[in-house]
């Protein structure tokens, strides 16, 4: 059985979809590849948990972490409920932890492994239970519409303890890689889990809106795309790239959603932010600039949740490289 279920802000940056297939499947095949664009993995990994969690787990540097908020009912019951996801990127691997609050009787763990479905089918493999707690273990199951964006592999397991219900997923675009497993196996659940605090997210500064005219984004104004194409061109051999001068373009599998702010609320401001992101060789969002913005704190609500995306870097020429994306955010209040 497939779960296909779930809702999520995720995005496939590739304009075709991925080939993927199960970890384990690829580890019968044979080890990781000979040789890798991202090179040997750091050796000394860090416990780390966050205040008021029942879990801790170990990665190989501090993941980001992003306050998400999951919704229940209808339109006369609509209730909301707190979330968290720590994620990583490091050496190839996305690493995450999504925290759900609060779980319903009535949810399942099928629910919770789907609620940030992404580029990517689960497919369960059977029961996972830890700490005293009931879960369990999902495979990576894919599709394949073009070869030439690359595979993916990758395991998950769900966990449901009192207060609170565990995803845990490592996604790799090479079969065989050991990470994923200590990852995995590395998850412990408890009262009070031991570890390094996660950090908060950081504040964005005041973005300033592009000069006047320079707001139409692609098929924008001439100054507008004579800056995009120098900035996309640099000086520099590792880019950023534009999309199609990739070998393997970016793979974005975490997209999380801004927040409104309570002024753009008052003010029932909606319409779209367009964000230029450069999508670095080492999986970090940055040099996030303003192609339309809004007023009320939304163009830096958008740039937050742009900074703190998970995503497969772009491969040229057999190694990794920055490539630069447009992207948009809608703000619409009923």
């Amino acid at each position: 059985m497939r779960l296909t279920k779930g809702l999520g802000p995720l995005l496939l940056l590739s304009l075709a979809a991925v080939s993927l297939a199960p970890r384990a499947a690829a580890a019968q095949e044979g080890a990781r590849p000979q040789s890798s664009p991202y090179g040997a993995p750091p050796a000394a990994w860090t416990r780390y948990t966050y205040p008021g969690e029942e879990f801790s787990v170990e990665l190989p540097a501090m993941p980001m972490l992003t306050h998400t908020v999951r919704g229940f009912g209808g339109p006369l019951n609509y209730q909301t409920e707190k979330g968290r996801v720590y994620g990583l990127y490091s050496g190839g691997i996305v690493f995450f932890v999504a925290a759900f609050d609060g779980p319903r009787k009535s949810e399942s763990l099928d629910d919770f492994a789907t609620h940030l479905r992404g580029a990517w089918e689960l497919v369960p493999k059977g029961a996972a239970a830890l700490g005293g707690f009931e879960g369990k273990s999902y495979g990576v199951a894919g599709r394949t519409v073009r070869a030439a964006t690359g595979e993916m592999y990758g395991e998950g397991r769900v966990f449901r303890t009192k207060r609170h219900a565990y995803f845990a997923l490592a996604l790799a675009r090479e079969a065989g890689r050991p990470e994923v497993g200590r990852f995995l196996d590395s998850l412990t659940l408890g009262a009070a889990p031991a570890g390094e605090r996660v950090s908060e997210p950081a504040p964005v500064p005041r973005m300033e809106p592009p000069p006047q005219g320079d707001t139409d984004g692609d098929a924008g104004s001439e100054t507008l795309r004579s800056r995009r194409g120098a900035s996309a061109r640099g000086a520099s051999a590792d880019g950023p790239f534009a999309p199609r001068e990739m070998t393997q373009k970016a793979l974005i599998v975490y997209k999380p959603e801004p927040d409104y702010t309570e002024e753009a609320r008052r003010s029932h401001t909606r319409g779209t932010v367009r964000l230029r992101v450069v999508l670095g060789a080492a999986g970090e969002a940055k040099d996030i600039s303003v192609i339309k913005g809004l007023p009320d704190g939304l163009t830096e609500k958008a740039a937050a949740a742009a900074r703190r995306m998970l995503f497969f870097p772009a491969v040229k020429d057999g190694r990794p490289a920055a490539q630069h994306v447009i992207l948009e955010y809608n703000f619409n209040i009923y």
